[in-house]
């Protein structure tokens, strides 16, 4: 059975610790990757530059979190695969397609003539940054069931027309020929890794928050205390479980 084409397509600003394992796990079985980057300052494009299949191309907000462009963005970039690809994937950095045999699930289920493979949501915890070059979700497999990571991170581009989604890709409203996939993929969100790097990362990003953001009440976490943050990633170390081992 021949594996579908698929590109993807993820929207970076400083992700230089997560980048590397990202590009891995997606170059194993993409043709193409697409990182959008809102003019990030530290070595992410350097690791770009390393992978003969990634493509960067930059976006500006002013350097400030702008969720109305990050949504138009995610709803329209994707388009230009049409008639190349089979299969698109649009998400962030710290989002892993997973699921075992995950190749072979990809293939059966496309086969099957699904369009869309909505994703169950893991939010992952490390305790420590990566620094090994295994991948991710071999060296770090605890998290928590998080419904609101759950999103359609796949899809045929041919097949929909548009695929609506909502402020952080979470919801969708496609308009297409509409048929979910029954296979069991999961989105693996390496987002609660060491927590100094949570805590930097929330006040690099409150720092950024623009006025339209702050007028939706869009990116409020980051904002959070030290205390909220380190209370939350706490709660989360307490009650992860081992997810791979969870969805074999």
């Amino acid at each position: 059975m021949k594996k579908p084409t698929i590109h993807v397509y993820g929207i970076c600003y400083n992700e230089e610790v997560l980048m590397p394992h990202f590009l891995k796990h997606y170059s194993k079985f993409c043709e193409k990757i697409f990182i959008y980057d809102n003019f990030s300052n530290d070595k992410s494009i350097e690791i770009c530059s390393q992978f003969s299949c990634v493509s960067v191309l930059r976006f500006d907000t002013g350097n400030k979190i702008r969720d109305d462009i990050y949504l138009k963005l995610k709803n329209d970039i994707w388009k230009k695969s049409r008639g190349e690809a089979d299969l698109v994937i649009v998400c962030d950095i710290d989002e892993f397609l997973y699921s075992p045999n995950l190749i072979e699930s990809i293939s059966n289920s496309y086969y099957k003539k699904f369009t869309l493979f909505k994703c169950h949501g893991f939010n992952m915890v490390t305790g420590q940054l990566p620094t090994s070059s295994n991948q991710l979700f071999s060296d770090f497999q605890f998290g928590v069931k998080e419904t609101n990571f759950d999103k359609i991170l796949m899809f045929d581009p041919n097949k929909i027309e548009e695929i609506n989604y909502g402020f952080g890709a979470h919801d969708a409203c496609p308009i297409g020929d509409i048929k979910y996939a029954d296979s069991n993929f999961a989105l693996l969100h390496y987002k609660f890794l060491d927590l100094d790097y949570l805590q930097n990362r929330y006040k690099m990003f409150s720092e950024r928050l623009s006025e339209y953001n702050k007028k939706l009440n869009l990116g409020y976490h980051y904002t959070f205390s030290k205390y909220r943050i380190q209370s939350e990633y706490n709660k989360i170390r307490k009650n992860a479980f081992n997810v791979i081992d969870f969805l074999r």
